[in-house]
């Protein structure tokens, strides 16, 4: 929202013209090799990212994995951004490491997808801020594994709101502003564990 939280000792406003990508981002599980799907997420959007036509470009990212390579991509291009995350400090470090290196203004909105009213505050704190999201990037999820029957029923429930409910409002909600300046992007993020029935051992999280 992702998306997708940042920091204290940045500007609250973005530099330049105001855009700038969300990206929310948790622990996503469910893949056998996390770095190869980092790298070729982080390829595919190195080639998006160039063919932004934006004087000034949008950098989505979160505290870790592929949320944070995602906002590094997203830098190094040009983009301003907004990360959204649970982790405070994780967030404060990227985006003072993104603004040394690559001159970025990253504002961070910390907060937890697995509460029911988390996307409407963060699209309420975008908009008080004034910013035109140019792209969303939905990147939080985790997993839940064990049999159904064993599982945690609340660890299910977080789990459907950050990975369903949290993707469905984060979308709903930015992308009528998009469609009014008739400009935007979204990218949603998944993961190979969704199309299994049930996860029965630990997976590997990406961020």
């Amino acid at each position: 929202m992702a998306a997708c939280p940042l920091r204290e000792s940045l500007p609250e406003n973005a530099i330049g013209p105001k855009r700038a990508t969300v990206d929310a981002d948790q622990t996503r599980g469910g893949t056998e090799n996390p770095q190869i799907e980092a790298n070729a997420e982080k390829e595919f959007y190195n080639e998006q990212a160039k063919n932004t036509t934006s004087r000034r470009r949008p950098d989505p990212g979160a505290s870790s994995g592929i949320g944070s390579e995602f906002a590094r991509v997203l830098a190094e291009h040009g983009h301003d951004l907004v990360l959204v995350a649970r982790r405070t400090e994780r967030l404060l470090k990227l985006a003072g490491d993104l603004q040394q290196q690559y001159g970025t203004t990253a504002i961070i909105i910390p907060t937890d997808l697995s509460q029911p009213d988390a996307p409407a505050k963060i699209y309420s704190e975008v908009q008080t801020r004034g910013i035109d999201v140019d792209i969303l990037i939905n990147n939080a999820g985790f997993n839940v594994y064990g049999h159904f029957v064993q599982t945690n029923l609340d660890d299910q429930i977080r789990m459907i709101q950050v990975n369903v409910v949290a993707v469905v409002a984060l979308t709903k909600l930015f992308v009528r502003d998009m469609i009014r300046r008739k400009s935007g992007r979204i990218l949603n993020l998944g993961s190979t564990g969704s199309f299994a029935t049930a996860c029965t051992r630990p997976a590997r999280p990406l961020c």
